[in-house]
């Protein structure tokens, strides 16, 4: 017990610190956020090491920015915005320039404005990576899903297909694209370190379209919200049977899976 006190209380004066214009309330949640964060960098860099030897073009660029990615979200400084005028839309922005931190020289910055502190931890996590991504040389070429803001959650009612890509010309982009830059698409970082890492044009269709693929992150979801809210037996038993609904209709892409192997895929479920 008393060792966790002490962990909390390091991590409020580092953030006090990290963290510029930040309520007490709103380091506290930072500093969770922030270890979730760079426990999904280091897996997005472990699962792309592991295609190091592999004849994908671009495949060492990608593990250079991710391992970027994995060093600086331990690096990284925060200013919280309150202002939204210039940035309505944006949960958080990289920037040179600060005021603050006058102890270090051009520190890895990120503003933080009232939507951030709005969504679900997963697209906040989701967000600090792409945006760290930043940081790493990459740039805005496409964006492929949508937000999903706390409020979404009330009275147990969410999607499990929340995943929500766009069926654009951008989640083609992502799924089939052998674009000599794709590597450099900050929300690619953010797909792959919040599902899976894939390489469009490869395997990509496989991981997120197919009947299994696409069931395994539903099935993710859910167990991601049941982590974060008080989400009741009926709604896991709801959201079991949509899943179910979804297998048994002819896949968009691959093969239809058999009862047993649907049945495993719910399993975590249960």
């Amino acid at each position: 017990m008393n060792y966790i006190f002490i962990n909390i209380f390091w991590i409020l004066i580092s953030f006090s610190a990290l963290a510029q214009d930040c309520s007490s309330e709103a380091q506290l949640k930072l500093a969770k956020i922030m270890i979730l964060t760079q426990k999904s960098a280091s897996r997005l860099s472990l699962e792309v090491d592991k295609y190091k030897n592999g004849s994908f073009d671009a495949i060492h660029k990608i593990i250079d920015i991710s391992k970027c990615i994995e060093k600086t979200s331990h690096e990284i400084y925060f200013h919280c915005v309150d202002d939204e005028k210039d940035h309505p839309d944006a949960m958080a922005k990289t920037s040179k320039k600060s005021k603050f931190f006058f102890w270090k020289k051009n520190p890895p910055l990120l503003k933080l404005f009232p939507l951030f502190w709005q969504v679900i931890p997963k697209l906040q996590v989701g967000t600090l990576i792409h945006e760290i991504s930043h940081l790493c040389g990459t740039e805005d070429l496409a964006y492929f899903d949508g937000l999903i803001l706390e409020e979404s959650f009330k009275d147990n009612q969410f999607d499990p297909y929340f995943i929500n890509f766009h069926e654009t010309e951008m989640f083609d982009y992502f799924l089939n694209s052998k674009a000599e830059k794709y590597y450099i698409n900050a929300d690619n970082y953010r797909i792959w370190s919040t599902y899976s890492f894939c390489i469009p044009g490869e395997d990509c269709r496989e991981k997120y379209l197919s009947s299994k693929g696409r069931s395994e992150i539903m099935v993710k979801n859910v167990l991601d919200i049941k982590k974060n809210y008080p989400i009741g037996i009926e709604t896991l038993v709801r959201s079991r049977e949509d899943i179910r609904t979804f297998l048994n209709q002819r896949p968009r892409y691959g093969n239809k899976l058999s009862e047993q192997e649907i049945e495993d895929i719910l399993k975590p479920l249960e």
